[in-house]
């Protein structure tokens, strides 16, 4: 019975540091009522005042929608350190009516608040790549279809 005791007990610490990861919704900074724009932008290698550099790919036009479909992607809480925005990555950039936006690629992310300023490594969680790059393709496609 004390040996059973215990690998029942090894079994759940080692499922706990096994790097799990749990489906469940995006946490965005604010509500999605606050949405002012939605732009999927580059992140580049160049830094200034602490914050990565973004150069505008598109906006988004219809920023429910956008909305609607980012909450439907597979979204997984991985259980270890945050991640971060990488440079040469492309992003999602939600920028909420105080000025204030969320960062986002497939996994990793960075805030932007009026009262913390630009915070890299924010986010535990993260999108399956394959479909976060399929979701962001379909809104950069658009736009350089009708620009042609």
């Amino acid at each position: 019975m004390f040996k059973n005791y215990w690998f029942a007990i090894l079994f759940l610490i080692a499922l706990c540091f096994s790097g799990c990861n749990v489906k469940m919704s995006y946490d965005f900074l604010k509500d999605a009522s606050d949405v002012e724009c939605i732009e999927i932008v580059d992140v580049t290698e160049n830094f200034m005042d602490g914050q990565a550099e973004q150069i505008v790919i598109c906006t988004v036009e219809d920023s429910k929608a956008f909305m609607q479909e980012l909450n439907e992607l597979n979204c997984y809480l991985v259980l270890g350190d945050p991640i971060g925005i990488e440079s040469r990555k492309t992003a999602i950039k939600i920028i909420y009516s105080d000025g204030e936006y969320d960062l986002i690629t497939y996994n990793g992310r960075a805030t932007y608040t009026c009262e913390r300023q630009y915070q890299n490594y924010k986010g535990h969680r993260y999108f399956d790549k394959e479909e976060f790059e399929a979701f962001l393709q379909k809104y950069i496609g658009d736009e350089t279809q009708s620009s042609d």
